[in-house]
Parts: structure tokens; sequence; C-alpha cells
């Protein structure tokens, strides 16, 4: 079997900024990064992601942007910089990433394409043990708002999902 994905985990991810956002970090609480992406038509730029992604991440965190502003600047970067890099195929991916705050347990997930992040409650007293909340929305052509911004950016939706011209 081919594995066609790539993944980040880096405990202790950014520690020198004391709050970004609603997300806080210090170097006794660190924030920690964790991605998943699933490559499209190969390995190449998921493998890409995983290693431009953090970079992308902490200088954005680092010119003080907020939580939220980095991790759109990011993912965009990470996205232009696959299109010009030399290595480039024709491989895409999809990711779902999550920052997590050390000191609260507080998270912020983002999600490209149809890679999704769940949450599934343990048991207690609330009753919605097991149960389980979307936390990111698909960016697939089955999505009207995405259909919308794809048409809107020139895309063209076929049987197959769709391109951008």
């Amino acid at each position: 079997m081919h594995v066609r994905a790539a993944h980040i985990i880096s405990l202790s991810f950014l520690s020198s900024q004391t709050k970004l956002d609603d997300l806080c970090c210090s170097k006794t609480n660190p924030l920690h990064l964790f991605s998943v992406m699933d490559g499209h038509g190969g390995a190449d730029c998921a493998e890409y992601c995983s290693t431009e992604l953090p970079q992308q991440l902490k200088a954005s965190l680092n010119a003080g942007l907020p939580a939220t502003a980095a991790s759109i600047t990011a993912h965009l970067s990470t996205e232009s910089n696959w299109f010009r890099s030399p290595d480039r195929d024709d491989s895409g991916t999809t990711a779902v990433t999550c920052l997590l705050e050390s000191a609260n347990s507080r998270v912020m997930i983002s999600n490209v394409g149809d890679s999704r992040a769940l949450i599934v409650r343990r048991a207690g007293k609330s009753g919605l043990a097991g149960k389980s909340v979307a936390l990111t929305a698909d960016h697939d052509a089955d999505n009207k708002s995405e259909a919308k911004r794809i048409k809107a950016a020139g895309g063209v939706i076929d049987e197959d999902g769709y391109e951008l011209s």
C-alpha cells in the first residue's frame, strides 16, 4: 500500500508569545501543533506541506498576527510556495490542523479541502457520551458556498469535483 499522507506533531511549537488572539502560550504553557495531510495524486504535496506549513505558521504568529489570521496566512503562503516550487508535481493535499493551548486545553482547528476534525464526548452526566460534533466544514463542490466561490474564481465543477482554471 502506498501512503500519500503526512503529518505534523510539534509539542511546544510556540512558547515565546504571551497572547495570540484567544490562545495563550508561554515557556511553561506552550502552544502545540498537530496536522494531518491527505495527499491527492501522490505524496509530494502532503510531504512538502508538512515541513512548510509549520514554518509559515510560526512566522505569521511571530509577526504578531492573531492566531486565526496567522493560520489563514500560513495556509495560503504554503499553497503559494508549493505552486512556485521547482520540485512541484501534479499532486495536491487536504489538511486538518489543530493548535492546542496547553494551559487551558483550548483548541483552534482549521481545514483545507475535505479533511475533517470531530470531537467525541466521553462518558459523563450530560447525556452526550459518545456523541460526535463536527469542528470543520468540508471545502468541496458539494458545499454550496464553496461551489459559489469556485465558480466566482473561474473554476469549473464537473462530475469528478472541480478544477480552478
